[in-house]
């Protein structure tokens, strides 16, 4: 999807697990590519269509990810909501720095 005008964009993560959960692959001494598994969302907040997502560790590098999916997903003006997870203080600001956007 691409430059969807939106007012309210609603951003937060669903969790789920590959093969076993995090606590259980780190003791266990398991691969990466298992454990704890994050769905980031960008969904408009009036009619619920997802805008956007991005599958992945919860970490740093995907929400700079799935922000650059966010902005390309938007046009104009809007207002986006999130969880206040911290990455998403640092990575909005920086990937969306020519839109007019509020963040809540």
């Amino acid at each position: 999807m691409r430059n969807l005008q939106t007012n309210d964009s609603q951003c937060d993560e669903l969790w789920s697990f590959v093969g076993c959960n995090e606590k259980y692959r780190q003791v266990m001494h398991r691969s990466e590519e298992l454990g704890d598994s994050y769905t980031f969302l960008g969904i408009d907040r009036d009619s619920k269509l997802i805008l956007t997502y991005q599958i992945g560790k919860r970490d740093s590098g995907n929400t700079r990810i799935f922000c650059s999916k966010l902005r390309d997903a938007i046009a104009g003006n809007c207002q986006i909501t999130t969880d206040g997870f911290a990455p998403y203080k640092q990575s909005m600001p920086v990937t969306l720095w020519d839109k007019e956007i509020k963040f809540a």
